[in-house]
C-alpha cells in the first residue's frame, strides 16, 4: 500500500474499530456495512411498531419513513435516505 492511496474502511461502525482507521489513515473513507445498517434499522423499526400502539398514525408515518430510508440506502441514494431520516425528526 502506498502512502498516498486513498483507503475506504468497511466496518460495524464501533467506536474501537473506527478509531483505530482514523489512527491508521486520518484521511480514509469509513463505510458503515448492510448488515450493521439493517440492524440499527430493525430495531427503530420495532420502536415504530410500538409508536403505533400508543399514536396509530404517528407510527405509520415513521414505519413508512424507515421503509423508505431502508430502500433508498438499498439502492445507493444515500441523498434522499437523509432527507427521509430528517423528516423522522419531525416525530
Amino acid at each position: 500500500m502506498q502512502a498516498n492511496q486513498q483507503i475506504h474502511f468497511l466496518s460495524d461502525g464501533a467506536d474501537n474499530v473506527r478509531d483505530l482507521q482514523f489512527m491508521m489513515y486520518p484521511e480514509s473513507e469509513h463505510i458503515l456495512d448492510w448488515f450493521h445498517i439493517t440492524m440499527r434499522l430493525t430495531v427503530l423499526n420495532q420502536f415504530a411498531k410500538g409508536l403505533v400502539k400508543s399514536d396509530p398514525d404517528q407510527g405509520k408515518d415513521v414505519t413508512k419513513y424507515l421503509e423508505s430510508i431502508k430502500w433508498y440506502l438499498w439502492h445507493g441514494n444515500v441523498e434522499k435516505a437523509l432527507s427521509h431520516i430528517e423528516d423522522c425528526y419531525l416525530y
